[in-house]
């Protein structure tokens, strides 16, 4: 029983709540209500225990991406001086800024401009730049990276002291004060949802498997946006229990599943369908991604300030070669990979960089196949469909010759 799936019925719900938490941000300013702009791992549940609206460019630049105007907006930002080899979410958002075109509408100057380091030094830089646009005070958390396999005690700490200076600078902003009661409620609802996203993503685990990381790039909107709500943890408790029902009767997202691929680094927004119909018709599940693993954080209620600190510095990006190879070995070994895609992103250097020393290890060590796809995730100018293509199919003839010796 394995029936291609267009889709998940839960992801009418997503659409519904992503509608509304952008017309919450058109209204915020007219409601009197505070809006930050803010990083994609930035610790929004301070944000949403003292009643402050964070906004998320880079969500919302791959958004652009997907919807196709990201290039017709980075043009707007390439005419005011910025690089093409800036990031293309970072140019698709200034676009934005620059000409007000967005399909989610309108949105007001923030309060604030909000920015955890611990992705890029790029974001920081971007950031600087929004806050002298808008002329609005910025506040940066600095996130030491991870070298070994965990954060120091020192970093930690660093970044706890950072946390709490931030609530002060809210405080001071707004007249708004955060309670203890307030923050333990946002970072239980950011456990709860973070625990379901990766119970749902561990399901690609079955075989077949029910999702694929293409399914996870598409519902993984609410962990971003709305993590620290209680209809965060709703969608997701709705959408794990569909993607269980796929599991209880069967039913695999590729037909005739035959490869179980990991995708490493973020998707190509503008070329998502066609690549997951490539992949699909040849009976190749890509069942793990380490862009959707980013946001399955580690959260306690009863210890918000540590878990915090230890979530945030833990982003894939912050940590070192050690870590990521461990992270990779494992999940090889979990999800029954056969073969690894690494999409070589021109936009996100430092999500790409290590991927050909990880490659040659685990070819090396493991004598899996690898597809190294160069291109970018929201500028199609980078990305060559003919020279993908070809790469992809000498890929599968790749499995499909590895699979046949290993009978």
């Amino acid at each position: 029983m394995s029936e291609k799936q267009i889709g998940f019925k839960t992801t009418a719900l997503m659409r519904e709540l992503l509608g509304k938490y952008y017309q919450d941000i058109q209204n915020c300013e007219k409601e009197g209500r505070p809006m930050a702009y803010v990083t994609a791992g930035f610790p929004v549940e301070i944000l949403y225990a003292m009643d402050i609206l964070p906004f998320y460019p880079e969500n919302h630049a791959a958004m652009l991406g997907a919807r196709r105007i990201a290039v017709e907006l980075s043009q707007v930002a390439e005419a005011e001086g910025y690089s093409q080899d800036v990031c293309s979410y970072a140019r698709s958002d200034l676009g934005f800024n620059f000409s007000g075109q967005s399909p989610v509408g309108p949105v007001p100057k923030p309060n604030f401009v909000l920015c955890c380091n611990q992705q890029c030094d790029t974001v920081t830089k971007w950031y600087e730049v929004l806050a002298r646009y808008f002329d609005v005070p910025m506040f940066l958390i600095d996130t030491p990276n991870v070298q070994g396999l965990e954060p120091l005690d020192t970093a930690l700490d660093y970044f706890k002291v950072q946390l709490k200076e931030l609530v002060t600078f809210l405080e001071d902003k707004t007249d708004r004060k955060l309670t203890d009661d307030k923050l333990q409620e946002a970072v239980t609802y950011s456990s709860d949802a973070t625990q379901l996203w990766k119970e749902i993503l561990w399901l690609g685990k079955n075989v077949p498997a029910p999702l694929t990381c293409f399914d996870a790039f598409i519902n993984m909107g609410p962990i971003v946006t709305i993590r620290g709500l209680e209809e965060c943890v709703d969608y997701y408790q709705k959408l794990k229990e569909e993607v269980e029902g796929r599991v209880a009767e069967g039913i695999g997202a590729v037909p005739h599943e035959k490869f179980r691929l990991y995708w490493d680094n973020i998707a190509i927004w503008f070329r998502l369908k066609a690549l997951s119909e490539k992949f699909y018709e040849a009976g190749a599940a890509p069942v793990v991604a380490t862009y959707t693993n980013g946001w399955a954080y580690d959260f306690d209620p009863g210890n918000p300030w540590d878990s915090m600190a230890t979530a945030y510095s833990k982003s894939f990006i912050n940590c070192g070669m050690t870590w990521r190879l461990q992270n990779l070995t494992q999940l090889i070994e979990e999800f029954n990979i056969d073969g690894l895609i690494m999409h070589s992103n021109r936009s996100c250097k430092p999500y790409s960089f290590g991927q050909y020393t990880l490659k040659n290890i685990i070819m090396d060590k493991i004598k899996l196949p690898s597809l190294l796809i160069e291109g970018d995730m929201t500028d199609p100018r980078l990305f060559s469909p003919e020279q993908v293509e070809e790469s992809i199919d000498a890929f599968l003839e790749n499995l499909e010759k590895t699979a046949t010796r290993n009978q």
